[in-house]
């Protein structure tokens, strides 16, 4: 692990977001899909990671959680199997949360964050019908190359980082 990294994993993502709104926009919700991790260390940091958010965001962030089923994976040579956690149904509420919203009306921009590929499909069909009624949807797609540094800004105050430091 890159220790640089360690000041932003307490990024405050309602702060961060509300950076990229107009003048006349106003962030209605970050809604952050996850699947709660089967280690219990990552799992209690992800917990943390969470909390903080809800408690500083109270009704502008939502967690929406799929889940990670164990899956073997058997050599086809020797045999050997190993036990891989595999996430499941964060893809599908991403990409109905998205519909849902659209077909319902309940917003006018959409933006999507990820590194998932996956996504694509369901990204090109809320394209589809946002467009159809003069509505806008943003991606991105997450830059593993990022600088810690440049978001460091955003990070809640006064947490302690796995490191220890502030």
């Amino acid at each position: 692990m890159d220790r640089k990294w360690l000041s932003s994993y307490w990024i405050d993502t309602v702060k961060l977001f509300i950076l990229f709104l107009g003048e006349e926009q106003v962030l209605e919700k970050v809604i952050y899909f996850t699947a709660s991790p089967l280690n219990p260390d990552k799992n209690s940091r992800q917990g943390a990671f969470l909390n903080a958010n809800k408690l500083l965001n109270t009704d502008k962030f939502e967690v929406v959680r799929g889940k990670y089923l164990k899956k073997s994976i058997e050599c086809p040579r020797c045999r050997y199997t190993v036990i891989r956690p595999e996430e499941k149904k964060t893809d599908v509420n991403v990409a109905i949360r998205m519909l849902g919203d659209c077909v319902q009306n309940k917003t006018d921009i959409l933006v999507l964050v990820s590194g998932d590929g996956d996504l694509l499909p369901p990204n090109n069909i809320t394209k589809a019908r946002m467009a159809i009624t003069d509505k806008v949807l943003i991606t991105a797609t997450v830059i593993a190359k990022a600088k810690p540094e440049a978001i460091q800004s955003y990070c809640i105050p006064g947490l302690l980082h796995p490191s220890g430091s502030q």
